[in-house]
């Protein structure tokens, strides 16, 4: 056990063989070495076997050194139900935060040709289109690609190649809470390079590795999300990835916001029992669970759900002092310099 790591014995951190190789490389540096194990197991998908983690010991990123399939991992339901709870709690505040998050986007710089990778349901897509920009989007999940690319033929696919843009296209490309999911992000991030202005601005939101929540609520961390989460970035090695792939970081953001305050409110309750997330996936997924662990998570929800918020509430802005909430955000513009291959990084 790390020293500073609290409530670890659902993670196991042991040292590798000095051998040690992984079938997947480094996904930021592709080196192929790595100096850490890390097991957690995911908080919705049953059964759950535990998932394995591997540090890189060049850049220290840590990621999952083999994938999961992803037909069981992403729905539409995935994105937000739209129905019941969802309906009533969630989307209204989805919609104002979509919107706030918009606006954000185009006073970060003049452009107005925005691509937001990994578009979901498109939420963002419509913010932005009603504000007034062209907007394109790539989703990989099957039925909100194929809904979005009847709403915005051409502009809107699994790939890059398969959207309508031609080089130097692109003002704006957003990146929330999406690169996690990446099997390559480093080269994605070459791919995008060519087809953006000179002047482009990247803004990418992601889980913080760095973070406090993470050291103390070890695999009970809202933002783990394992298998989902093929990747976990520190500030540091994503800086340093996008330095490789072409981009230039102006500004790492640790904000006062609602993905921080909300991840240390859920990962508090997690402490309980329960199912893990029960909250979130109440409230925006509609889940529904078994009778025991529908009742152990509404009652301690209902017991907990207060002090849980004022603590998150508390401990958030000290945290953004610090620099160690659980999410962080990275303003970055397009580098003259042309990208490093993703086969010499």
């Amino acid at each position: 056990m790390e020293s500073g790591d609290r409530f670890m014995s659902s993670i196991r951190i042991k040292r590798s063989y000095p051998d040690g190789q992984m079938p997947r490389a480094c996904p930021a540096c592709h080196e192929t070495a790595w100096k850490k194990e890390i097991s957690a197991s995911s908080p919705d998908l049953q059964p759950s076997a535990p998932q394995r983690l591997v540090e890189c010991s060049r850049c220290r990123l840590v990621y999952l050194p083999a994938l999961a399939p992803t037909d069981d991992l992403y729905s539409t339901e995935y994105y937000g139900q739209r129905a019941g709870l969802s309906l009533w709690i969630f989307e209204p505040f989805n919609r104002f935060w979509t919107r706030r998050k918009a606006r954000r986007l185009l006073t970060l710089g003049s452009g107005v040709t925005w691509l937001d990778y990994g578009c979901g349901r498109g939420d963002l897509l419509e913010a932005l289109s009603s504000q007034g920009a062209d907007v394109y989007g790539i989703e990989t999940q099957p039925d909100c690609a194929e809904l979005l690319s009847a709403r915005w033929k051409g502009k809107v696919g699994r790939r890059l190649q398969d959207l309508e843009l031609r080089p130097g296209k692109l003002e704006g490309i957003a990146f929330y809470h999406v690169l996690e999911h990446l099997e390559t992000p480093q080269d994605i991030l070459i791919q995008l390079h060519p087809l953006s202005r000179p002047d482009a601005m990247l803004f990418i939101t992601v889980p913080n590795w760095d973070a406090w929540e993470r050291s103390w609520f070890g695999d009970r961390w809202f933002h783990l999300d394992v298998p989902r989460h093929l990747q976990h970035f520190t500030p540091a090695n994503l800086s340093h990835m996008l330095e490789r792939t072409g981009w230039a970081p102006s500004k790492i953001h640790f904000k006062i916001n609602a993905y921080n305050v909300f991840g240390l409110f859920q990962s508090l309750l997690n402490l309980g029992p329960g199912p893990r997330n029960y909250f979130y996936r109440r409230l925006k997924r509609g889940e529904s669970f078994h009778a025991r662990d529908q009742w152990a998570g509404l009652l301690w929800t209902l017991l907990a759900a207060l002090p849980a918020a004022a603590g998150a509430l508390v401990v958030t802005p000290l945290l953004a002092w610090l620099g160690r909430t659980g999410t962080f955000e990275v303003v970055a513009t397009k580098a003259a310099a042309h990208p490093a291959s993703p086969t010499h990084a």
